[in-house]
Formats: C-alpha cells, sequence, structure tokens
C-alpha cells in the first residue's frame, strides 16, 4: 500500500521492491515542476516536497530519465512565459 502522499502523483501504484526492500518510483515531470515552482502550486508543492525529502532521506530510491529533464525543461519555460511575462525563445 503507497503512502497517501505518494498516490497524489500515481493514479496507478506502480512501483518496484527492490533488494533491500527499498520502494523504487520513477519521478515524473509533474512532480519536479510542482516541487520548483511552487508559488504557482502551493498545495501539490508540500506534497512533493515531502516526497523528495523521503527519497532524500533514503525511505525511497527516485529515478528520472533524460525525457523528464527534457520535459522540466520544457514545462518550466512554459510556466515562466505564462506567470511571469518572459519573452518566448523562438524555436
Amino acid at each position: 500500500m503507497l503512502n497517501p502522499i505518494l498516490k497524489v502523483f500515481s493514479k496507478t501504484e506502480h512501483h518496484i521492491m527492490t533488494t533491500n526492500n527499498t520502494i523504487k518510483f520513477y519521478i515524473d515531470t509533474n512532480v519536479l515542476v510542482y516541487y520548483l515552482k511552487s508559488k504557482y502550486f502551493p498545495a501539490l508543492s508540500k506534497t512533493a516536497k515531502l516526497f523528495l525529502q523521503k527519497i532524500e532521506k533514503g525511505n525511497y530510491i527516485g529515478t528520472i530519465s533524460a525525457l523528464t529533464i527534457a520535459e522540466l525543461i520544457k514545462s518550466l519555460r512554459e510556466i515562466m512565459v505564462k506567470y511571469e511575462k518572459i519573452i518566448k525563445p523562438s524555436d
């Protein structure tokens, strides 16, 4: 059974149990966006922070991919254009 904090980010409860009984999660882009842009997503930011702190403390293992990093950059750019009135760079 997943911690209620994790259910906010995952409609499915997929995780991998490692050999040392630590749960390994794939960290989706939205978790990182909510954490990094807390002033725009205050409620979700608190949940993301708690989840990432559990990873930092070693309660869970977190993993991301190159695709997540690319999506994060794109998402942060879009948020900055929308909320922070940054001029959109030409593609």
